[in-house]
């Protein structure tokens, strides 16, 4: 026993003494709490199991599933049992779970009680049950990120578990949540940006969870926000793919082509990706019409993809001028006028055909002819 210091040379004697009680007294705490407070033995010998069994079976009776679960918990890692006195502790402690979870997911909700159940050597469906829940509790306090972390190590424990469609509706709430928060951290990091890796793990794990094409949709909104386009054109794309009868699919179809617009930079080089937009452009028309809100979108890109298309065949078509190639220039000057002439774009119509008409060659104006550049 440690007496008291009566002057400061003391101190070297004691400090040892006293810097183990503050190592031991959180590990005190931590197991005091894993057996209820009650002083529990750490194992029973097979003769004690039956006097468990019924003490545990008395404090369920009394309205205290805790105990009788640490009782049982206990009683189960006992080696040497009669295989009927096992299954009565397995479908005891199967019971007495149930009611435990079930405790701790109401008024007095202990989310970190529930999750520690995944640590301890418990039954498949009793250490799933408990995970799930306490992840929803978690989402329920705003705690997401803590939450997809808990569902990540479930499925690392339990792949193939039984509660998978609970969780994945726990992911989605988590990640749609958090992706909808307007918030910082520190005024600099946005909090949504932390749901796309909730997002993200929910599509690929949990591809049947009705709100996947809401990830999706959230998912393509928040690459396009940080101007990361490709991700966003793929996530509209999968989203078009699985889950083509989503009310979110029609969006995402005009979509497509808008971010293809966007992420050009110079429509001298990039007269493919136009094409393409200005293809899935006319398609989506085609499909749905030029009705409505989301139509009236695809119009205007359709404008800017005919314009873009118009002001790129006049950039190739001046080049040729420089180098004096007269059918190189008429070529792309034709393509200019042609896309001009649909939009109804004055001004372009005008510079299109002085670019045509530039030339004392004799070109047959009705030909569509070669492109110059694969010759």
């Amino acid at each position: 026993m440690v007496g008291p210091v009566k002057r400061l040379s003391d101190l070297h004697r004691v400090l040892p003494a006293l810097c183990l009680a503050l190592v031991l007294l959180p590990a005190c705490s931590s197991l005091s709490r894993a057996f209820g407070g009650t002083g529990l033995p750490g194992s029973y010998t097979v003769d004690e199991v039956p006097g468990a069994v019924s003490a545990a079976e008395a404090d369920l009776a009394a309205g205290r599933p805790e105990l009788a679960f640490d009782r049982l918990r206990v009683a189960r890692e006992t080696r040497g049992l009669d295989p009927a006195l096992r299954d009565e502790v397995r479908v005891l402690l199967e019971q007495t779970s149930d009611e435990l979870i079930s405790e701790l997911s109401g008024d007095d909700a202990d989310a970190d009680r529930l999750a520690s159940f995944l640590d301890m050597e418990l039954p498949r469906q009793i250490a799933v049950t408990a995970a799930v829940r306490a992840a929803a509790l978690r989402v329920a306090e705003g705690e997401h990120r803590q939450a997809f972390k808990l569902i990540q190590r479930l499925d690392e424990k339990y792949p193939t578990h039984h509660e998978r469609a609970a969780a994945g509706a726990v992911l989605a709430e988590a990640g749609l949540t958090l992706a909808s928060d307007d918030g910082h951290f520190l005024g600099l990091f946005a909090k949504r940006d932390n749901a796309k890796p909730i997002l993200s793990y929910l599509t690929i794990y949990y591809p049947s969870e009705p709100r996947c094409d809401q990830a999706y949709a959230t998912l393509a909104a928040l690459d396009e926000e940080n101007g990361l386009w490709a991700d966003a054109i793929m996530a509209h794309e999968d989203l078009l793919l699985w889950h083509s009868d989503s009310h979110l699919a029609q969006a995402s179809q005009a979509r497509i082509p808008h971010l293809r617009l966007a992420a050009l930079s110079s429509p001298e080089y990039d007269q493919r990706e136009l094409i393409w937009a200005r293809n899935d452009l006319e398609i989506f028309l085609a499909d749905f019409g030029p009705e409505g809100d989301t139509a009236a979108g695809a119009l205007n890109d359709l404008d800017d993809t005919l314009r873009r298309l118009v002001e790129s065949d006049l950039s190739i078509a001046s080049f040729y001028r420089r180098v004096d190639n007269s059918y190189g220039r008429q070529y792309h000057a034709r393509r200019a006028l042609d896309n001009a002439r649909e939009l109804s774009a004055g001004d372009l119509i005008r510079r299109a055909t002085e670019m045509f008409g530039e030339t004392s060659d004799t070109v047959d104006d009705s030909a569509p002819g070669k492109d110059p550049k694969t010759e």
